[in-house]
């Protein structure tokens, strides 16, 4: 009887420090991961981290991003200064948010899908796959950029001195055009067919083709997209600059937008392990009082 008295009291201390809060569980978790990725040394390569450092050897190169990292829902940002770059093919993966900073030479990626696409001022670049949201900044310097896949929403951000410049197209559809600067708007028009959105130097040919009201499906689209907009993780929302203020003009500089959460792997605060410790030293302390009260009870 005295046996199995002490077994249930062991079992019962147990119990408490496994229902203690963050007892089994000493890191924190993120959804959604940020690489840099680049073209050195005739490959792609990448880090972990928004802006890639060339001093840092040897170079990862990305097949090892597809086939031990990337996950759905990742951030990407590309950087590519190599005129002979071939295309970055992300495999079939949902890229959460997908960013090219003002690159020097013509930069192409393929990946299954994106929910966000960011195309800052300066770059020239061929983006595959389809696009929820895509932003294309039309300052400091014109962009150059061609969706080749179906965009749902595509807003150009443009100068508010220079107006509107950039070179744009679509091989897809786009269901909502909205290119505009602070106070004007140059268009904000509904319903693009596949390959019927160009924009040459900030002139959208044939802007008369094209509907200046929401359809009834496009309504639609749009309430679906805010909510889904409103499930995203905080990690999410806090690794992309918002849609309407204009996106920092290199990522290199900007790591605190990308690490205000800790990521996968990431140790708690120190006070939480502190905390986790005196806890489980007054549960033991607890056990050993019921422990010595159910053995004099049964003596």
């Amino acid at each position: 009887m005295k046996k199995f008295k002490t077994i249930v009291s062991m079992l019962a201390i147990a119990a408490m420090l496994t229902l203690l809060p963050g007892s089994n569980m000493l890191t924190a978790s993120a959804e959604g991961d940020t690489y840099a990725v680049k073209y050195v040394d005739g490959k792609w390569c990448y880090q972990k981290g928004s802006s890639y450092d060339d001093s840092i050897l040897p170079h990862r190169e990305v097949y090892y991003l597809l086939t031990e990292d990337l996950k759905e829902g990742d951030a990407v940002v590309v950087y590519n200064d190599k005129s002979d770059a071939p295309l970055l093919d992300l495999g079939s993966v949902r890229i959460g948010n997908l960013t090219i900073p003002q690159n020097n030479a013509f930069t192409m990626v393929s990946a299954g899908s994106y929910d966000l696409c960011y195309v800052l001022g300066g770059s020239t670049c061929s983006i595959t796959g389809p696009v929820q949201n895509a932003y294309v900044y039309d300052y400091p310097s014109p962009a150059r950029c061609s969706f080749n896949s179906n965009v749902s929403n595509l807003e150009v951000l443009a100068n508010t001195s220079d107006g509107l410049s950039l070179n744009l197209g679509c091989g897809g559809t786009v269901r909502h055009l909205y290119a505009h600067t602070e106070g004007k708007t140059y268009y904000d028009l509904y319903g693009f067919s596949a390959n019927t959105l160009s924009i040459e130097n900030g002139v959208l040919k044939d802007p008369w083709r094209f509907s200046t009201t929401p359809s009834a499906d496009d309504l639609a689209m749009q309430e679906k997209l805010e909510a889904a907009n409103q499930g995203q993780s905080q990690d999410q929302a806090q690794a992309t600059p918002p849609a309407q203020t204009p996106a920092p003009q290199n990522p290199a500089n900007s790591d605190d937008l990308y690490d205000d959460v800790p990521k996968t792997g990431d140790s708690v605060p120190y006070l939480h392990v502190y905390l986790w410790l005196f806890g489980t030293a007054a549960l033991c302390f607890l056990g050993s009082r019921i422990f010595k009260k159910i053995s004099a009870s049964a003596k």
